[in-house]
């Protein structure tokens, strides 16, 4: 398990041990004991949308922790404390180790949002699924820069022609008059959500 050395010391099994007993209702020599807890690390993690039901509470902790095991956070290396001393700046200095774009690589953007509804006088499950997929040009125009900086972008253009000139004070990202035209724009770049609905067998 990797330690934070200095003021910054933390425990990261600590934390998701702790998120797993909230999770679940139980205490830590319980969950240790359990034979999900045991079975993490050998659960598949394939999850695609070609697998048409909702992930487990097991596969989510599988997926997470292969995500720390792949990023070195349970090893037993030591990270030297930064400048400032705080702990995300020790977690983003392992991650800048692991996960900087070199000049041959892109980066790939998945953001997906799943929503599950049950219509009882339908007897019916359904996920309603939004997913967007985009990659980078190169390691300077990352897809994370342009998925980042368009939307604000196009807003500070909209602004500066005057698109939002009836409204006052703070403007919500959910209203119309804001988000039609920054995802039209967005649209145009190839940035856009796939909508998917399926039913959940009973």
């Amino acid at each position: 398990m990797r330690r934070l050395i200095g003021d910054n010391a933390t425990d990261l099994e600590a934390a998701v041990m702790k998120i797993v007993c909230d999770r679940v209702g139980k205490q830590r020599d319980e969950v240790r004991a359990g034979a999900a807890y045991k079975a993490l690390a050998a659960i598949p993690l394939a999850r695609g949308p070609l697998e048409r039901r909702p992930p487990t509470f097991e596969d989510e902790m599988a997926e997470v922790r292969f995500a720390f095991d792949r990023l070195g956070l349970f090893s037993d290396r030591q990270v030297p404390k930064t400048n400032g001393g705080f702990i995300i700046d020790s977690l983003c200095s392992v991650l800048t180790d692991k996960m900087s774009i070199r000049a041959h690589e892109r980066d790939f953007n998945i953001m997906t949002h799943r929503v599950t509804a049950h219509f009882p006088s339908k007897n019916k499950t359904r996920v309603f699924q939004s997913t967007l997929t985009y990659r980078g040009k190169d390691n300077h125009n990352t897809a994370t820069a342009v998925t980042v900086g368009l939307p604000v972008g196009v807003t500070a253009q909209l602004i500066l022609d005057g698109g939002l000139s009836s409204k006052r004070g703070l403007i919500d990202p959910t209203d119309p008059d804001l988000y039609r035209p920054v995802l039209a724009v967005m649209e145009k770049e190839g940035i856009k959500m796939v909508e998917e609905v399926f039913d959940v067998p009973n």
